[in-house]
């Protein structure tokens, strides 16, 4: 992968890790009804501190992300020449950041089936979360190998 390749994958990891934190903090992740003929319930995840392990869980995935952003910003400050290990930790924060978003969304399907809820639904924070991560573990992945490939001096060919 050449130079300029290694800096368009930092940049998309940038944008896929940071829009990916910013709207996990501040969109909501999941919500719910419930109407029956005696009762009508709602509710929602979000980032909102009445909820203390929702907070946890999603301040928890928003750092991983930061951090990836970070990563990020010192890959295109350095002109692509960080170092393999930082790219490795980048990629291990977004897949942990990626498997707490998944664990927490078959949790949430599996409560909503239990109390057999009339409607539930995925928002725009879970959306972000999963997609920022992910996204982000596969450019971390890209750079990880290109780097790899360029360390040990393998030269691949492109059609």
């Amino acid at each position: 992968m050449s130079k300029d390749n290694l800096i368009n994958v930092f940049v998309g990891s940038l944008i896929t890790s940071l829009v990916g934190a910013v709207l996990l903090l501040f969109e909501d992740s999941a919500g719910w009804y419930n109407y029956t003929y005696y009762v009508q319930s709602w509710g929602w995840i979000s980032f909102n501190l009445d909820t203390p392990l929702s907070v946890a869980l999603i301040g928890i995935v928003a750092a991983l992300l930061f951090y990836c952003t970070y990563i990020s910003l010192q890959g295109l400050r350095l002109k692509g020449q960080v170092n393999m290990q930082t790219i490795r930790y980048g990629l291990i924060a977004s897949l942990a950041a990626l498997i707490i978003v998944i664990v927490g969304a078959i949790a949430f399907i599996a409560v909503m089936l239990i109390d057999e809820n009339s409607e539930w639904w995925f928002e725009a924070g879970f959306y972000s979360g999963l997609l920022g991560s992910g996204l982000t573990a596969l450019l971390f992945y890209f750079q990880h190998k290109s780097m790899k490939t360029i360390k040990t001096g393998s030269v691949s060919q492109s059609i």
